[in-house]
This record gives C-alpha cells, sequence and structure tokens, in this order.
C-alpha cells in the first residue's frame, strides 16, 4: 500500500487509548459470560456483545494508529457496524474451535487489520461505473 502519513499523537496518547481499549475489553468480557446465564435471550445478547467486543479489540490498533480516540473508534464501529460484528462473530466462532484458537488469535490480528484497510478505502476511491464492452 505504500508509505502512510503518521497521524499518531505521542506514546503517551497511544498508552492511555490502549488502556481505555483494554479496560472496555476487562469489562466486557465478564459481562458477556454473565449475560449467558440469562435463560432464553441471555446466549444471542451474549453473542452479538461478544462479536462486538471482538471485533473492537482486534481493530483497535490499527484505529488508534490512525490518530482516532477511545471514542472516534466506537463512532467507526458504529458506521460500520454490519462489517464490524460480522468479523467479530466470525472471529467469536473460530476462537470456540479447541487448539485452533492458538492460530487463530494472531490471525485475527491481521484479519482486523486488513478490515481497516479495505474499509478505508471505500471511504476514499470513487465508485467507478463500470463500463460495457
Amino acid at each position: 500500500r505504500g508509505g502512510t502519513v503518521d497521524r499518531s499523537r505521542g506514546w503517551k496518547w497511544e498508552m492511555a487509548q490502549a488502556f481505555r481499549g483494554t479496560l472496555y475489553f476487562l469489562v466486557a468480557a465478564p459481562g458477556v459470560f454473565l449475560l449467558t446465564l440469562i435463560p432464553v435471550v441471555g446466549p444471542p445478547l451474549a453473542i452479538l456483545w461478544g462479536s462486538y467486543a471482538l471485533a473492537f479489540q482486534q481493530t483497535d490498533a490499527a484505529l488508534a494508529r490512525r490518530g482516532m480516540s477511545f471514542a472516534e473508534r466506537r463512532a467507526w464501529h458504529a458506521f460500520w457496524k454490519p462489517e464490524s460484528m460480522g468479523f467479530g462473530l466470525a472471529g467469536l466462532i473460530t476462537l470456540v474451535v479447541p487448539f485452533a484458537n492458538f492460530l487463530v488469535g494472531p490471525a485475527l490480528a491481521v484479519g482486523g487489520t486488513l478490515l481497516v484497510l479495505e474499509l478505508e478505502d471505500q471511504l476514499i476511491l470513487p465508485d467507478v461505473p463500470a463500463t460495457s464492452a
């Protein structure tokens, strides 16, 4: 993709943002578990929240490198909700497979970065109508 412009706000800001992202995931994980204990509606809601939290965690580094604050990253996930939730759900399902999660974890980190890059390209590149030849 070539070089990118450094939009970093400094290492102190990045550390604070990483800490906020980690705190969100540390709060979400037990919340998802407790949600599964509610009969009937709990498990589907837990899957949705877990998918969101996983997608948020895996895209956190790529979005923070673009200078986005915690609130801006949440807004990014709200704007790209179907794509974000689909990525998180696919990741959540593959993490359930025993022993495969050792390989899937690093692949999800790469996948989160690729998701950000691909969606970023959709905002930059104009739609070019297909010409019939």
